[in-house]
């Protein structure tokens, strides 16, 4: 509740969204967690930080597995910081999504 009232307060600081994203992702709730990653990435300028977070609630979401869209993340983060370890052990251990699609 106080995290809310923290980004309702200063909706352009980036950090409050990242702890917002951070007590939902911890509560399961994974969509709210995409969403208060996302702005924390809107309003970072793009933090390979929170693109890690961003991405890692994307994969929560999908049950596990790697999604596109976490995937494009994670090779943004690497672009720039090409020895992100985290972004690294997303990728290296995170199942494909549609690896999982039976054709």
């Amino acid at each position: 509740q106080q995290l809310s009232i923290a980004v309702k307060a200063e909706p352009e600081k980036p950090e409050s969204w990242a702890e917002l994203g951070d007590a939902f992702l911890a509560a399961g709730q994974y969509a709210s967690a995409v969403h208060a990653y996302t702005q924390a990435v809107l309003h970072s300028g793009g933090s390979a930080a929170f693109i890690v977070k961003l991405a890692s609630a994307q994969i929560a979401q999908a049950g596990g597995k790697l999604t596109p869209e976490a995937e494009q993340g994670l090779q943004t983060v690497l672009s720039l910081e090409p020895e992100n370890q985290k972004a690294r052990k997303l990728l290296a251990t995170t199942p494909s999504a549609e690896a999982a699609v039976p054709r």
